[in-house]
């Protein structure tokens, strides 16, 4: 293992020394830039405007240790803020907080490299201070906040994916039918009915046929009755692909054939695979007949065809924001919803990640939702933290 970055200098030196390295050796994109100095800035690190600009003078005399002179750099360095009495370093809360609260509500960054970027840049960070041994003492909350990081790695991208398919069609046609804000969509006057539908992403009959293809063919539309909506904090708690799904998808060489024919069977197979990398739609729709995606729901007569795509049933149990992950209630004393997600977006749910939305429920159980935002599983806001966050070196109240 490396030595300690000179341990005799203090927390806060040693971290200014590593950050000032880590900047002045890598190349930044202007993205990556921009989220180097947001978690800076964040972490109580402020930067001088000649940081990085020369001034590191050295002694380069018989007692130099290598290290950039802070003395001399005093104005232009990237400077830790001093811990108060009574706090202890905690890297593991500001990383999580910045890769969650701080990331998703106070940045406005919307483009996806910020979702792939971010937790990059804070990751490699971390693992510096392994590598380089800046902290030694505090090793195992470095390697905690890692695990975040990397973790962000994956579950922030799918947080933008799912986010750009939101609210989904299903619950899209329910506002439309029931309340909310799609209902009587199509009385707009001021724009003719063919942009209405291109907006909407479906006509009327369509959203009828994607809500039938839940509750059911038979079943009379006008007979279930609307709940009044509700805001409230969710988890994901389980998500049931549906079942030809399952069989087109996950089928063995030894299993016996779907009993579709070779070229629908491909037709299917096709469609799941695009539905699973985020496709939009999963066909085009067939002139000649049902799509083996339809659910069997044929247009009335005279009507256009459009897609009645394959919906996933989705599972999530309502969070006491008061509370901590660990202190909820157990799944079977919550708040169950239940609703219905398009492919492309149920196949990228976490087990865990949170929901934010209005939730619109219906007579027979079967929920909707609007003005939906996507969480990963591991957020937390600085108030859900019990000791105070601050600085890069993670300041917080020592119990």
């Amino acid at each position: 293992m490396l030595l300690a970055l000179n341990s005799s200098k203090s927390v806060a030196e040693r971290v200014e020394i590593a950050v000032t390295k880590f900047r002045k050796n890598r190349k930044f994109t202007t993205e990556r830039a921009a989220i180097f100095s947001s978690y800076l800035a964040y972490g109580g690190i402020r930067t001088g405007q000649k940081a990085f600009q020369g001034g590191a003078a050295q002694s380069e005399g018989p007692g130099d240790d290598g290290e950039p002179d802070f003395e001399a750099m005093n104005a232009g360095v990237d400077l830790v803020d001093l811990p108060e009495d009574g706090q202890v370093v905690d890297f593991t809360n500001v990383v999580t907080t910045f890769l969650t609260q701080h990331f998703l509500k106070c940045t406005g960054w919307i483009d996806m490299v910020y979702y792939k970027d971010t937790p990059v840049v804070v990751a490699s960070l971390m693992k510096y201070f392994l590598i380089r041994n800046v902290l030694p003492e505090h090793e195992d909350d470095i390697k905690g906040a890692l695990a975040i990081a990397e973790r962000a790695q994956i579950e922030l991208p799918l947080c933008k994916m799912i986010s750009n398919g939101l609210p989904g069609r299903f619950s899209k046609a329910c506002s439309l039918i029931y309340g909310g804000e799609w209902h009587n969509f199509f009385d707009n006057t001021w724009q003719k009915h063919s942009q209405l539908v291109e907006t909407l992403g479906m006509d009327r009959p369509t959203a009828e046929r994607i809500v039938l293809s839940v509750f059911g063919p038979d079943v009379d539309l006008k007979s279930v009755e609307l709940k009044p909506r509700v805001f409230l904090d969710l988890e994901i708690v389980k998500v049931e692909l549906p079942e030809d799904l399952d069989s087109s998808n996950n089928q063995d060489e030894t299993e016996p054939s779907s009993g579709l024919a070779p070229e629908d069977e491909a037709k299917v197979v096709e469609m799941v695979d695009r539905m699973l990398l985020g496709a939009d739609q999963a066909s085009d729709a067939n002139p000649e007949g049902p799509s083996p995606l339809s659910n069997g729901l044929e247009p009335a007569l005279g009507e256009e065809l459009m897609h009645v795509p394959l919906l996933a049933k989705v599972t999530l149990a309502e969070l006491d924001t008061a509370l901590p992950r660990l202190e909820q209630a157990p799944l079977e004393q919550r708040r169950h919803v239940y609703t219905y997600f398009d492919l492309s977006i149920a196949t990228k749910m976490v087990l865990g990640m949170r929901v934010e939305a209005f939730v619109f429920t219906l007579s027979n159980g079967i929920s909707y939702l609007e003005q939906s935002s996507i969480y990963p599983t591991f957020y937390l806001e600085e108030d859900e933290v019990d000791e105070e966050v601050a600085g890069v070196a993670a300041w917080d109240d020592d119990d």
